[in-house]
């Protein structure tokens, strides 16, 4: 295993059945696994195999079932002592399906009903990355996926480090995911928006790097999340699993620390590139990797980072659970560019968006994000605008518009978050 309890093997499979017992000492039992009792990771239901009593579901014997091993989520001597050496025995699940461009991304609007367990079933796919919004007063943005557990949120305005909210409580189901009450995701007479992506559903452990990962990928969506055990080490890489190559937008977060964002983009002017923006601030885009780091130009199989004058720790922060949110430009769905504000501009993107994200690189302005779900119409014109940095309620005034068309975006108005002239901008869009 890796020093975090990864069970490595590039040639293995899924679980479907897993005991474990430690051989170097006695008192531990033979702990059983399995995918029926615990569908979704983390698998926290387990019996002995030597023993009579009811499952255990304590999260100190939690594991995690990856496309080819697994990963003991514990430190205790049962499962994953220092020094100690255990067998296992791992009976393979029939393989999952793989994912098609048809279930990769939906946005959807609803009403909140503060009603705990509230289903949001319309989904039509089991999200592996959902972000979350209140549409309507101030409240921080929620961002969950399948790597870190739903029930874990950091948010696109803040750097603060990972947390639990028991009212917030989002769990993932088939078609969709369960919430709590709090304001933020579920409270009445509020609207919400939520963007959701489907990645694997089962991850993977990625050797790509010369740091172990695990991934989530969606190969036909140009989609990965990515998460490592930081070593602080600006030369090391990490494996992001997307085969067709290099993504082309990557969004970093030190989950276990309060830490900014780090956002590469393939389309910033040589300037900006490779050193990124900071999504939780609206600052303009950074010229080096300033103090703590930033991230380096991918490559066709690893991410790579740019060292700061101080640390590398914005993007790989030495202990710390990383994380990375991976897209790379696919036809007919995502698509990664850049433009020159200009009267009357319009963006060929290659398809009719559901959602951009936008950024103005040479001067401080907000993430600029709109959808199709949002308007002062049914029709695809006048989106309305969310402050992807900001904990405030979207912005309804014509002044901010911006229209989706059948290939692209068209820019009515000379709004400076979007379409101030002479000025640089990136975008990331989906179909």
């Amino acid at each position: 295993t890796t020093s975090d309890g990864t069970a490595t093997g590039t040639e293995g499979f899924e679980p479907a059945f897993l005991l474990i017992k430690c051989a170097t000492t006695t008192g531990g039992g033979w702990i059983i696994y399995d995918n029926k009792r615990s569908p979704q990771n983390p698998r926290d239901n387990t019996l002995e195999a030597n023993q009579n009593l009811a499952q255990d579901t304590t999260s100190s014997r939690d594991v995690d079932f990856y496309s080819n091993g697994f990963r003991v989520k514990t430190s205790n001597a049962v499962l994953n002592g220092s020094g100690f050496i255990y067998t296992y025995l791992a009976i393979a699940a029939n393989p999952a399906s793989t994912p098609t461009l048809a279930n990769s991304f939906k946005a959807l609007q609803y009403t909140g009903n503060s009603t705990t367990g509230r289903a949001i079933s319309e989904i039509g796919f089991m999200p592996q990355f959902t972000w979350i919004k209140n549409l309507g007063t101030t409240e921080s943005h929620v961002l969950v996926d399948q790597l870190r557990y739903p029930t874990n949120i950091i948010q696109s305005n803040s750097a603060v480090a990972q947390f639990t909210n028991s009212a917030t409580n989002i769990q993932y189901i088939g078609n969709g995911f369960t919430m709590g009450n709090d304001g933020n995701v579920n409270s009445s007479s509020y609207d919400y928006v939520t963007y959701n992506w489907k990645g694997a559903s089962t991850p993977t452990i990625n050797n790509d790097g010369t740091i172990t990962s695990v991934t989530s990928v969606n190969e036909a969506a140009g989609f990965s999340i990515v998460q490592w055990k930081g070593d602080g080490n600006a030369a090391s890489t990490v494996g992001h699993g997307i085969a067709a190559g290099a993504p082309d937008f990557i969004a970093y977060k030190d989950s276990s620390n309060s830490r900014n964002w780090n956002v590469y983009v393939s389309s910033a002017s040589a300037s900006y590139n490779p050193f990124g923006g900071i999504l939780d601030l609206d600052s303009a885009f950074n010229t080096s990797g300033g103090t703590n780091g930033s991230s380096g130009t991918p490559t066709a199989t690893t991410l790579t980072f740019t060292a700061g004058s101080s640390t590398v720790d914005t993007v790989n922060a030495n202990a710390a659970t990383m994380m990375a949110y991976c897209w790379r430009s696919t036809t007919n769905y995502v698509d990664v560019g850049s433009y020159t504000g200009a009267p009357g501009l319009t963006v060929n993107v290659g398809f009719q968006p559901r959602f951009v994200l936008i950024k103005k690189v040479n001067a401080a302005y907000n993430w600029s994000l709109y959808d199709s779900s949002r308007g002062s119409s049914g029709a695809l014109t006048d989106r309305y605008l969310i402050a992807a940095d900001a904990n405030s309620a979207q912005v309804t005034s014509s002044s901010v518009y911006i229209d989706f068309t059948a290939t692209g975006l068209s820019f009515p108005n000379s709004y400076s978050g979007t379409n101030n002239t002479g000025d640089e901008y990136i975008y990331i869009a989906f179909a």
